[in-house]
């Protein structure tokens, strides 16, 4: 028998949160929602006066952070690639001679390495099967 005080299926705040109330942060930004236009305009004015912590405040939380938009890739060399790692090589040699961007090169990486990942479970299972049914 469990010693918690908290019994299962009973809360301990029957009635709940009071309808209406407000949790911490939006009582924080009512409070500021009016002075909201002046302190985006101070922000900016010490941006503009070279604070970089400023600056950096103002874009990363006024202007959203370009995604990676890149049409269909395609890496010759890659159909010929046998194994996992001449696959990563030839990832690799294309982000190195520019036909592949970085951040898309680094994706195809991690992807080869999930695929390694899986494919080693895989080959475990079947060797547990093999085993189990020569028991």
């Amino acid at each position: 028998m469990s010693t918690s005080k908290f019994q299962p299926g009973k809360s301990g705040n029957p009635k709940g949160r009071p309808k209406g109330s407000r949790n911490k942060n939006k009582r924080l930004m009512d409070a500021l929602a009016k002075d909201l236009p002046k302190l985006v305009a101070a922000t900016k004015k010490r941006a503009l006066q070279g604070d970089t912590a400023a600056l950096r405040l103002l874009l990363e939380r006024l202007i959203p952070a370009k995604k990676s938009e890149s049409s269909t890739i395609v890496i010759r060399k890659l159909e010929q690639a046998k194994t996992l790692t001449e696959k990563a090589n030839v990832i690799m040699d294309a982000i190195a001679n520019g036909k592949v961007p970085a951040d898309i090169g680094t994706s195809l990486i991690a992807a080869l390495g999930n695929t390694a990942k899986i494919t080693e479970l895989d080959e475990l299972m079947r060797r547990v099967e093999a085993l189990e049914q020569n028991d």
